[in-house]
This record gives C-alpha cells, structure tokens and sequence, in this order.
C-alpha cells in the first residue's frame, strides 16, 4: 500500500532484527517511512496493553494517526484517501 501511494523505494535500512522485532526506515520517492514490526506484546502501546488488545495497526502522516487495529477493511479511512491523492497530485 505504501509503494502504491508514496512511490518507489529508494532506500530500506533495517536497524533492529531480533527474533521477535524488527524495525527500519524505509525511504519513498514521496515518504520517509520509520516503520517496526514485532510480535511481542511489550511492544504494544499502553493503551492497548490496557484495553486488552493483542494488536495495533497504525499509520501517522504529518502528525496526524490513523489505527486501524480493528478493521482490517476499512483501514484506509476517507481522509486518509483524500490525503493521498491530494499527495499525489502535488
């Protein structure tokens, strides 16, 4: 999704390879993209440690953040599609 919004790749650094993480920076023709994978529960953040949740999905662009943990389907909302086009476009 990332490449098809934010254009080819021009750079991947992975800084963090362990048997539960792994995290890098991944650099877009239109992006700059920290990104961290992991499979441990300590990663998650507080409060979905508290809500009970045992996955968090998310995507921050220009300080604004969309989870979407919950609803895989649904996980580009409207603004965020308004947004990528309005980024395409530019």
């Amino acid at each position: 999704m990332l490449l098809w919004i934010f254009g080819d790749v021009k750079e991947n650094i992975v800084y963090q390879h362990s048997n539960d993480t792994a995290s890098g920076k991944l650099s877009l023709d239109k992006a700059l993209v920290n990104w961290t994978l992991s499979i441990n529960a300590v990663s998650l953040p507080e409060e979905a440690k508290k809500t009970g949740k045992r996955t968090h999905r998310s995507l921050t662009i220009d300080g604004e953040a969309f989870e979407f943990s919950e609803d895989l389907q649904n996980c580009i909302p409207n603004r965020m599609k308004k947004f990528s086009l309005e980024r395409i476009s530019a």
